[in-house]
């Protein structure tokens, strides 16, 4: 049986695929607590939302770039091939956002939180939206990724898309 803190049970995206990839993995992480040192892939994606964050605030490369360095430094991890490629990687998107990007930052790191009601237990579900544009008077939502192959095929089917919109509202 799960454990329910103050009788108030938090879901999130990434706790729902989880518990749709791998039900053993699963309950070690949100039932035992269980958390194992997160992968260099994890790493790499938690600096470059840090950069990108900063980016967009202050469109200040080198503030972002600390920014990064302050997460993957802060994981014990040194200055090595790994961390050339992330910083070569925002370098060039900085200096290719420069050029192409014409949205306007409404809100950065947009927190959402909501609760459905159930007789027993109330369940919120919450995420982290990276940003809040607007560009040619229209709104839209920033997602930045950092996997080695992105798509943006079925992004009206994608569970994180929906939630997301869903939290936007």
């Amino acid at each position: 049986m799960m454990k329910l803190d103050d009788k108030v049970y938090n879901i999130s995206h990434t706790k729902l695929s989880t518990f749709r990839r791998c039900l053993q993995q699963f309950h070690w992480k949100y039932v035992d607590n269980y958390y194992p040192r997160p992968t260099l892939g994890q790493i790499r994606g938690s600096a470059g939302h840090a950069a990108l964050a900063e980016w967009h605030r202050s469109q200040d490369m080198s503030a972002a770039i600390n920014k990064a360095w302050a997460k993957w430094s802060g994981e014990g991890l040194t200055d090595d091939a790994e961390w050339n490629l992330l910083e070569k990687l925002l370098v060039n998107y900085f200096l290719w956002s420069v050029e192409n990007d014409k949205f306007r930052i409404i809100k950065s790191e947009f927190e959402f939180k909501l609760k459905f009601a159930d007789e027993e237990i109330p369940i919120i579900l919450t995420g982290f939206i990276d940003g809040i544009v607007e560009e040619d008077k229209r709104l839209w939502l920033l997602e930045n990724k950092f996997h080695k192959r992105a798509s943006a095929k079925n992004l009206d089917l994608d569970p994180q898309v929906s939630i997301y919109m869903l939290g936007a509202i």
